[in-house]
């Protein structure tokens, strides 16, 4: 249990490092407050599904509180190889995005890598939005039911929604998170999301967003 704690706290310090140069040069913040649950069932003994949906609180000026709801569909194709896809409905003030995506993840003991891609169509857009997502990811037990991981995340938009104006505009996210066995099934989990948004023709953007899950398995 100490040796977790000190992994811990160790993963906490370089994640904190990691942040500071990019905090001190964003001068546009803000908070945030992500409500998240998932359902996740076994199609069969190589394919899941999952339905999840969150509610993220938000100010005004980011567009106020959004809405979403997806459904992710996943194969296992290889050993610690998993890949598929899926769609959902994303909602903030009247505003509405469905999104299409493809994902492949490879997992190797604590350590998973997910590549996804993303079609984003959006009510007035010029064209479908392309975005390439890559995430990594470091898992590990803390105590018996006690789980936590560190992940970070590169967003990066291929094409955007409108022809016109600026076509750059890439996101990095970081996250630390505990999760709690609760049942049989059950598991509930708090976290501390980074995301710092780069735009070319405005500020960079932060965003502290504290999330709270709730994931059912059956």
């Amino acid at each position: 249990m100490a040796r977790n704690v000190i992994r811990l706290s160790g993963l906490i310090a370089c994640w904190l490092a990691a942040w500071q140069p990019s905090i001190a040069h964003a001068a546009d913040e803000d908070t945030q407050l992500w409500l998240i649950g998932a359902a996740r069932t076994e199609l069969d003994e190589e394919t899941r599904a999952t339905l999840d949906g969150s509610l993220r609180l938000r100010e005004d000026a980011r567009g106020g509180n959004e809405k979403t709801m997806r459904m992710t569909i996943e194969h296992e194709v290889a050993d610690d190889v998993l890949a598929g896809g899926g769609a959902g409905v994303w909602d903030a003030g009247g505003a509405t995005e469905v999104r299409v995506f493809q994902q492949l993840t490879i997992t190797k003991g604590d350590f998973s890598a997910r590549t996804r891609l993303e079609e984003r169509l959006f009510d007035g857009a010029d064209r479908v939005e392309l975005r390439f997502r890559q995430r990594l990811q470091y898992s590990f037990a803390l105590a018996d039911g006690l789980d936590a991981s560190v992940d970070g995340e590169w967003l990066h938009l291929v094409q955007t929604r409108n022809r016109t104006g600026p076509q750059f505009r890439d996101q990095f996210r970081s996250r630390i998170t505990l999760s709690k066995r609760l049942a049989s099934g059950l598991e509930a989990g708090i976290a501390y999301l980074a995301i710092l948004d780069q735009r070319a023709d405005r500020r960079d953007r932060l965003a502290h967003v504290p999330q709270v899950t709730l994931d059912f398995v059956f």
